[in-house]
């Protein structure tokens, strides 16, 4: 019975991804296959000397779960934001579900003249803040 409600919660949160993705990067989401980024021991020094954690998802993937403490820069909307980015005033550390489009965001931010690193997967990030990692898309909901 559980079982049954939770595919269907995670059924209808994927079909409220892609019915409210206006930018059509579910192609970019679901070629989101490869492994880099920095290391996990670099990104945990990197964030105690206080670089931003930016998960470069969508707002629909950040909504259904996340790092707690990460802020949300979707990878495809960098240009629209750089106020907030240029307020921030610290390292970025990028990541995103399998990191290829933390790899985009990251190159993105260092064309525009920031401090930025690619941190790969949600894994990686994982693994340098010591999370315990959870299954299904709930393992990060606040």
């Amino acid at each position: 019975m559980v079982g049954n409600i939770a595919y269907k919660m995670i059924n209808q949160f994927t079909s409220l991804c892609i019915s409210n993705n206006k930018n059509n990067n579910f192609i970019a989401m679901l070629h989101d296959t490869e492994q880099t980024g920095i290391a996990p021991a670099y990104v945990k020094q990197l964030l105690e000397m206080g670089a931003v954690l930016a998960d470069v998802r969508t707002h629909c993937e950040y909504a259904g779960y996340h790092i707690a403490g990460s802020i949300n820069i979707p990878y495809d909307e960098i240009g629209r934001m750089i106020d907030f980015i240029e307020k921030l005033e610290r390292p970025i550390i990028t990541f995103s579900t399998h990191g290829r489009r933390s790899e985009i965001a990251a190159q993105k931010l260092m064309a525009l003249g920031f401090e930025a690193y690619n941190g790969g997967t949600l894994q990686r990030i994982e693994l340098a803040m010591d999370i315990e990692q959870g299954y299904g898309p709930f393992r990060y909901l606040k």
